[in-house]
């Protein structure tokens, strides 16, 4: 697994499309080569991050 932000899906499109529509947003890590934990967070940091310009719903 990866983090957020860091593949090859464009999360900022998928983030913005759900910001009208998703109430909750979720990080699911099944496996990962490294602690899952910096990953979580690095994930977690991220969609904060782009969140925050989209809505005050989220975060």
């Amino acid at each position: 697994m990866t983090v957020i932000g860091k593949g090859i899906q464009n999360f900022n499109k998928i983030l913005n499309q759900s910001k009208d529509v998703a109430e909750w947003l979720v990080v699911e890590m099944d496996k990962t080569f490294t602690d899952v934990f910096q990953i979580l967070k690095e994930s977690y940091d991220f969609m904060v991050q782009n969140l925050l310009h989209l809505s005050s719903n989220y975060c």
